[in-house]
């Protein structure tokens, strides 16, 4: 009886134990494909899994658009008429913004292809879930809070954002304000953009240097402004202000945050004295700091963006020496050590109660 009870209370502990296991973040990695092509890339990610980016459909032919979701794999967007297309960014309600040669559009699948005014000499970079685009037409920023309603931002030449509370961040291009080469703002959602004293100047990590140009990558619902400062990367928010992110490697180049504050990016990373190096992807957050994710089997990977489920995208490089599309999924999986420390302890119970036996 006793026998039973010490075996009984031996596989409960290790039961409850196993529940407590602090868990580490691990990936499930799928190569995206390239619809028969031989290169490919993702460019971003939505909450709802669906990837977009460009694909070639073979050696020195044209690009085309795709989106990727998991019932549908790679699916061609076409190149409207154009020699080819790019997409861009893609909403939680399923709009590609993209650009065909020079021209933006957004594409959805209940509207398909819509070109935004005016036709050409217009570069767009991001929409957010109200449909508004942020983009610049000959070196003025606007946003498209329609493809054919525009409001153009006074003093500013390139904005890069615009997230679901009307926040944004871009450059300016004006004299009358000494930022020396400080130039990236952020603006938020009650700006009088006719006003230049609402802009808020990001600042620099390096403020005293003589070169401390600052650039506005990426921002999150949270108005949380992810940038580089004389090539270091950032996180800036008006409460908080800038803070510097700690890398790996020689340098590192980060792409996007999402709306829990996680980073990606890639970093270049030096593998021997010779000087040769690789790119490697990475994941930061404030709490855990930068983690390598390594180049998935080849010597360079560029993750390109992420979503609220962590959720990762980008390319990398092949054997064959070609990029195609990536997409990892997080999972929470036990430390092995942990799990290696709690079966031993399992199996030295059940050798002890079978040696009384």
């Amino acid at each position: 009886m006793i026998t039973k009870k010490l075996l009984l209370f031996g596989l409960i502990f290790f039961i409850c134990e196993c529940n407590s296991i602090s868990f580490a973040r691990d990936y499930d990695f799928k190569d995206l494909g390239t619809l028969g092509g031989n290169s490919s890339g993702a460019q971003a990610i939505n909450n709802n899994g669906q990837v977009v980016g460009s694909f070639r459909m073979s050696v020195n032919t044209y690009i085309h658009a795709f989106i990727w979701d998991t019932e549908n794999e790679m699916q061609d967007l076409g190149t409207f008429g154009y020699d080819d297309s790019y997409a861009i960014d893609i909403n939680d309600s399923g709009q590609v913004l993209g650009q065909a040669d020079a021209t933006p559009f957004i594409w959805s699948e209940a509207d398909g292809y819509t070109k935004l005014y005016p036709n050409s000499h217009a570069q767009v970079y991001s929409i957010n879930n109200l449909g508004q685009v942020a983009g610049t037409i000959d070196s003025k920023g606007y946003i498209w809070n329609s493809p054919t309603e525009l409001k153009q931002y006074p003093y500013v030449q390139e904005l890069f954002a615009v997230n679901d509370n009307g926040q944004t961040i871009g450059r300016y291009g004006t004299t009358t304000v000494n930022y020396s080469t400080c130039d990236s703002f952020f603006f938020d959602s009650d700006f009088d953009p006719y006003d230049i004293h609402t802009f808020c100047n990001i600042g620099s990590l390096y403020p005293d240097a003589e070169y401390n140009y600052t650039k506005v990558i990426d921002m999150n619902n949270y108005g949380v402004v992810l940038g580089t400062s004389h090539f270091d990367p950032f996180i800036w928010d008006s409460v908080n202000g800038m803070r510097e992110i700690s890398i790996f490697g020689e340098v590192c180049y980060p792409q996007a945050i999402n709306n829990l504050g996680q980073v990606v990016g890639y970093c270049k990373v030096i593998i021997n004295e010779n000087g040769n190096y690789e790119y490697h992807a990475f994941l930061w957050d404030e709490q855990n700091g930068m983690q390598d994710l390594g180049a998935f089997g080849g010597d360079k990977a560029m993750a390109r963006d992420i979503n609220d489920s962590g959720q990762i995208v980008g390319e990398y490089q092949t054997p064959s020496g070609y990029f195609h599309a990536f997409l990892l999924t997080p999972n929470s999986v036990p430390e092995p050590s942990l799990i290696l420390s709690y079966l031993l302890g399992l199996m030295w119970i059940t050798k002890s109660i079978i040696r009384r036996k």
